[in-house]
């Protein structure tokens, strides 16, 4: 065996390894990952008012580890099927290992965002899709307090955290309903339909 074809045999074994293991055991892939998603929610701050931003757990990376270790076995495995089987040289079986190892990593990108993250997906709505949302008030929302709301969107009933959007000075009854002007984290800010 030569020292190229001992390269496509690491790569493919390496690679093989590793996209099994990441692939059952850690989160397709993605070891260490710190997006949180609570209940189809995705995990946004609200610091002195203004939205920091929100993560994005629901989405296939082409730059996960999971990919990068299938274009990794691919390009072993292609190396060594152009090396060995095919007889070409060094130049054309690097290249056709490159190729491999490209339609691999970019046939388990597809599996990843097409089959793992769209089953994971939840019947709750996005936090966008609540704005403009007519919902009614559950539990009185006091002055610069909050209450709760029940809304409908996706054909399923929800409830949340609900504030006020202006200042008031008497309650929100419950059974009154209100229009969802915006959400910051957990929190929706309404205002009475009018």
């Amino acid at each position: 065996m030569d020292a190229l074809t001992g390269v496509y045999v690491g790569c493919f074994g390496v690679g093989l390894l590793y996209a099994i293991f990441s692939t059952l055991f850690s989160g397709h892939g993605e070891v260490g990952g710190h997006d949180i998603s609570v209940g189809g929610h995705d995990i946004s701050h609200d610091v002195g008012g203004h939205d920091t931003g929100d993560t994005d757990g629901g989405h296939a990376s082409p730059f996960s580890m999971t990919v990068i270790a299938c274009f990794m076995a691919g390009f072993g495995a292609f190396g060594l099927v152009g090396r060995s089987w095919l007889g070409l040289g060094a130049a054309l079986s690097s290249a056709f290992a490159v190729v491999g190892g490209f339609a691999v990593g970019a046939a388990m990108f597809v599996f990843l965002g097409k089959v793992i993250y769209a089953s994971q997906s939840s019947s709750e709505g996005r936090q966008i899709d609540m704005i403009g949302l007519l919902a009614e008030v559950i539990t009185p929302i006091p002055p610069a307090r909050r209450g709760e709301i029940a809304y409908i969107l996706g054909g399923s009933r929800y409830t949340s955290a609900a504030m006020t959007e202006t200042p008031r000075k008497k309650d929100i009854p419950s059974g009154t309903p209100v229009r969802i002007k915006r959400v910051v984290g957990g929190t929706v800010y309404v205002e009475p339909e009018q």
